[in-house]
């Protein structure tokens, strides 16, 4: 029986994997099916479609059956597809293959010590980096997709001790990754960002004055002047739950500013909910001023949206929701805790001046129950911004003016 796998890639919508010769613009899928059973081998092909989806090439190679088909990387001209051996994890294959002739090379390598499955792969000019899931060691491993060389990259910081050093999250940035990494300096938790260029050089560390948090998630944006990027995101106490959310200007390797926000601290962010009587408690308690809260309830923050005047973070409010499950044993019966998603109540707008401070707040009521982030935001010329989110799964838009006056 046959088998058919169909992973198709497409432009704006999964990866970029597109191809860019002169005005045309190429893509590639591959499907796969079951080779001769003696034979041992899966048959793998893959497909060339231009940019009005019209099929125009294809090859068709032959690899062995315990190879299983990862994930796909795109290029300026060539398309990478990664292989991992399932028996030990022992090899990793890269089928290279050209655009639009669909000639192609396979390189071979070996899996890190200690078994395989990358949490992502980044293709920085000719190596594929990446590194181990459910590992948070500060070490990434190089396979270069032209001639098999591999190499073991360990993240240094000086006056940090490589004991201490957890690696957090990654996010890609034009031809460099940034790493963010948590580690222990002069008796101190720190957080830190540090940057691979291309040649998988370790060239710039940041450090924020964050103890208390880890940083969950990040974005990296470079402004119009020279040597010069802000990073935002969420900050959390614990892995699960993002509680804050911040910004920070960096220029010249050195930090500018850095500020962090509760979403105790947003005008109304508790007018939509149930817990609002606990919240004020907590904000006018001892602990809320030791920067902790008891509230499981989370933040979202998406991709800093830079004015004329500042900056604008927005982002959605949720918690997560459970529901109870009974399990009958042959002698007892057993009554589960089971996350049934998430329950977002709000979407937030927030307006920063250039020195990071909070000038103006906007809540919205969201109450849907998805397991996406919804809200999206568009800067106008006149600084004013139009908010798209869901109320009740229903799309819902907002505009606001600069001054924070809700027009529509």
């Amino acid at each position: 029986m046959k088998k058919i796998i169909l992973l198709i890639i497409i432009y704006g919508f999964c990866r970029n994997v597109f191809c860019q010769t002169k005005t045309k613009q190429y893509y590639i899928t591959v499907e796969s099916e079951e080779g001769e059973f003696l034979n041992n081998t899966k048959k793998y092909t893959y497909v060339l479609y231009n940019s009005d989806i019209e099929r125009i090439n294809k090859l068709e190679l032959d690899l062995a059956k315990r190879m299983k088909f990862l994930t796909s990387l795109g290029g300026d001209h060539y398309e990478h597809f990664i292989y991992y051996d399932t028996y030990g994890y022992k090899k990793i294959n890269v089928v290279n293959i050209l655009k639009p002739s669909m000639d192609f090379t396979i390189v071979e390598g070996k899996a890190p010590i200690g078994g395989y499955f990358a949490k992502e792969f980044y293709l920085m000019g000719d190596n594929i980096v990446f590194n181990k899931i459910n590992s948070t060691k500060p070490i990434f491993y190089t396979l270069n997709w032209k001639n098999g060389e591999q190499n073991e990259v360990a993240i240094k910081i000086e006056g940090v001790s490589k004991n201490s050093i957890s690696l957090n999250s990654v996010v890609r940035a034009y031809k460099s990754i940034i790493i963010n990494l948590h580690g222990i300096k002069k008796a101190r938790p720190q957080n830190f960002l540090v940057l691979l260029d291309e040649k998988i050089n370790q060239k710039k560390i940041v450090e924020f004055p964050i103890s208390k948090q880890s940083i969950t998630n990040f974005y990296y944006n470079y402004t119009n002047d020279e040597g010069e990027y802000l990073v935002n995101g969420t900050l959390s106490e614990s892995e699960e739950k993002n509680s804050l959310f911040f910004l920070s200007k960096i220029k010249n390797d050195s930090l500018i500013f850095y500020k962090s926000y509760t979403f105790l601290q947003l005008e109304d962010f508790f007018k939509y909910t149930d817990i609002k009587n606990k919240a004020e408690a907590i904000l006018n308690s001892r602990y809320y001023k030791a920067g902790e809260t008891f509230l499981d309830y989370h933040v979202t923050c998406k991709n800093v949206v830079q004015t004329k005047d500042g900056y604008i973070i927005f982002g959605e409010a949720y918690y997560p929701v459970y529901r109870k499950e009974t399990v009958k044993h042959p002698m007892a019966v057993e009554i589960k805790k089971v996350f049934d998603g998430n329950q977002y109540t709000h979407t937030y707008v927030v307006k920063l001046d250039k020195k990071g401070d909070l000038k103006w707040s906007k809540i919205f009521e969201m109450d849907t129950k998805s397991i996406h982030e919804n809200s999206k935001l568009t800067l106008y010329d006149n600084n004013t911004v139009e908010l798209k989110f869901n109320y009740q799964d229903k799309e819902m838009v907002k505009i606001i003016d600069e001054n924070g006056i809700i027009i529509k």
